[in-house]
């Protein structure tokens, strides 16, 4: 189960998923799996999440202050500056 869990993560198993389509008769299913993941990739993981960078659950909220909750363990770059 933690082998699924690990090839899963990354989105690995997509893309075998994808490979495997490409090589029978359902190529064009292949490819749009493979477009899709890219939309994801780019628009997801390079564009909405740095962006947005809300604080994750593992982060420790006891070393944050004020109701905006700027932690100072770790330092977030984000898109829009904050001003204090």
């Amino acid at each position: 189960m933690a082998f699924i869990s690990k090839i899963t993560s990354n989105g690995a198993l997509w893309i075998i998923i994808a490979l495997l389509l490409m090589l029978q008769k359902y190529r064009v299913l292949g490819v749009a799996i493979i477009i899709a993941l890219g939309f994801v990739f780019i628009i997801g993981d390079q564009g909405l999440k740095p962006n947005v960078a809300r604080l994750r659950p593992f982060v420790d909220f006891s070393k944050c202050n004020g109701a905006v909750r700027i932690c100072t363990t770790k330092s977030y770059k984000l898109f829009i500056p904050i001003r204090s």
